[in-house]
């Protein structure tokens, strides 16, 4: 069936069942005000707000006749992930002044490990005073400024002050403030070959999950001034132990069978975890709204209302009769993408395995993610059109039956779902209608989105649908030059390296894939290397990756190491301004 008597179908069907039932709109709201509601407290991941409303999505789906697709026969596909931490029970610390006696420090009191700290035991340990810990290049007019300058760290402990210099003039505080972070610190004392670090305040450092799943190569402590009148002299002892609270979130995924025997489908996304109560650090609510719960009505709600009601759509003219094509659809609600797409790259990452050994193309010929599409008012914008270099005549084609206004975007390195599918060779696209005041705050309410809007998104997805039903083929995949780059977007200086964020655990930066002509492409880089040297430095995590990369020197070589498999493989790479 040609694709214009397709959407003639759809339409008349959807007529049918609009002047029968409750109106699509009121469909579309009460998704939303269940996903909004207070029972559900923001769907944090791995939270129960978030099992509520993942059970609600598969509910829906089973009372629509779609099939399982997740583990062992359910519709749900969990995955693990650290939500926090604890200090452990084997936390000590002990001090031994220059007259030999020893003192035994009170944990949570006197002092306690960071976050990011090496678990690990340390006797006898010598310790060396660093200032600010501070070491930050010439800017300008403004001189470099080192604090280890003629100091030997080398198998010692480095005692630091917390933060800048105060008594300084603006234009080198914020000169300095690039290079006074904790991690930036405990990093430049690794890299001057310490063995740990204490950070000296008047009270404790927090011990607050930064995000960061791996150690930082270092054991970093946080102690009150009041332990170390002086520094010289002094030795310690102990033993550092930080757990991870590990948590489990989970996808929804379901499949309609257009035919069993089909062997590529198409994806249809949209995530449904939010901040919580504003947990995590996106979170924008203001000063009398912090600790309220985050609705996430327009992120996400509005998405899984689409997706609702686009399952709702095809099952209904599958169950007709009426349903024809050459792809499966799988129906997918993610969750995990606040805290960086995890669900949805844990979904490509063992579809990729289970069914193709890794090869460059999954079986999936598109895959669309809807993320905030409750405020249309003007124009939808589609993301990642540069994907394939079909997709814009297909755009032309299937909006010749509905003229729904939209903006085209060819970035497909996007900080949603879709970008797990691209980076795997799939071209992917997300509806995205702008972002808005109530963003990431307790305002992003129910009451505020159109769900007109919402509904014309959705008729238009299925037109779109039924346009890549039509062909027996699969999409050309197009690579794009990245514009720009989701973990560098802070710095000017530019390799087009995309880390793998689900492979935190190791030691250096895994790489989930390379941008289309970008200087790491140039130098040989590839998908699934691992960075573990890069200008001479050491790289333990992502942190000591961006941290290196904001220094190095823009049009010059600099060398880089990266593990291939069990291989070293020394490449060299040219660094360039963003732009």
């Amino acid at each position: 069936m040609r694709i214009a008597a397709f959407i003639s179908l759809f339409l008349l069907f959807a007529g049918e069942l609009s002047a029968t039932n409750l109106s699509v709109e009121n469909t579309l709201q009460n998704h939303v005000k269940y996903l909004t509601s207070n029972e559900l407290q923001g769907r944090l991941t791995g939270s129960a707000g978030e099992q509520l409303a993942t059970q609600y999505i598969a509910t829906l789906f089973k009372d629509l006749k779609l099939e399982p697709a997740g583990d062992n026969g359910t519709y749900f596909q969990e995955f693990n992930f650290t939500a926090g931490v604890l200090l452990g029970k084997n936390n000590l610390l002990s001090v031994t002044n220059q007259q030999g006696i020893t003192k035994n420090l009170i944990v949570n009191q006197d002092w306690r490990p960071l976050t990011f700290s090496d678990n690990t035991v340390f006797a006898n340990s010598e310790l060396v005073f660093a200032g600010y810990g501070i070491t930050a290049p010439a800017i300008g007019k403004l001189p470099a400024y080192n604090s280890y300058k003629n100091l030997n760290v080398k198998n010692k402990w480095v005692v630091v002050l917390r933060y800048a210099p105060e008594k300084i003039t603006a234009e080198r505080r914020r000169q300095l403030s690039l290079y006074s972070s904790l991690r930036y610190k405990a990093f430049t004392a690794q890299q001057n070959g310490a063995k740990g670090i204490i950070f000296l305040s008047n009270e404790l450092i927090p011990l607050s999950f930064d995000g960061a799943l791996a150690s930082s190569g270092i054991i970093a402590l946080s102690v009150k001034e009041s332990v170390f009148p002086v520094v010289n002299g002094i030795k310690i002892s102990g033993q550092t132990e930080i757990n991870k609270i590990t948590k489990h979130g989970r996808n929804v995924l379901a499949i309609l069978k257009i035919n069993p025997y089909l062997a590529s489908m198409i994806v249809i996304g949209a995530h449904v975890d939010h901040l919580g109560h504003g947990e995590l650090s996106g979170s924008l609510a203001r000063n009398d709204e912090i600790g309220m719960m985050h609705p996430g009505a327009d992120d996400n709600a509005s998405g899984v209302a689409s997706l609702l009601q686009t399952a709702a759509m095809l099952s209904e003219l599958k169950a007709n009769g009426k349903l024809q094509g050459n792809k499966n659809i799988l129906l997918a609600a993610w969750s995990g993408e606040e805290l960086g797409n995890l669900g949805s790259a844990q979904f490509v990452k063992r579809f990729m395995k289970i069914t193709l050994n890794n090869s460059l193309r999954p079986a999936i010929d598109a895959a669309i993610n809807l993320d905030m599409i409750g405020h249309f008012d003007k124009k939808l914008v589609v993301q990642g059109i540069g994907s394939s270099s079909d997709w814009v005549k297909l755009f032309k084609k299937v909006n010749a039956n509905y003229q729904l206004p939209f903006i085209t975007q060819n970035d497909p390195y996007l900080p949603t779902d879709s970008t797990a599918f691209y980076l795997q060779g799939v071209p992917a696209l997300n509806f995205f209608t702008g972002a808005h005041e109530g963003y990431h705050s307790p305002r992003d309410t129910a009451d505020t989105l159109n769900y007109k809007g919402i509904k014309n998104i959705s008729e238009f997805l299925m037109g779109l649908i039924f346009a890549l039903e039509e062909s027996p083929n699969l999409m050309s995949y197009q690579e794009v030059k990245k514009t720009h780059a989701v973990p560098e977007r802070e710095f000017k200086i530019y390799l087009g390296t995309i880390p793998d964020y689900t492979s935190a655990d190791i030691v250096g930066v895994k790489l989930a894939g390379v941008a289309k002509d970008s200087p790491a492409a140039q130098a040989g880089i590839k998908r699934n290397d691992v960075i573990i040297e890069l200008a001479g430095n050491s790289i333990h995590d992502i942190y000591d990756y961006t941290f290196v990369l904001n220094g190095l020197p823009v049009a010059e070589p600099v060398k880089l190491v990266v593990l291939r498999g069990q291989a070293r493989v020394a490449l060299t790479i040219v660094p360039r301004y963003r732009g």
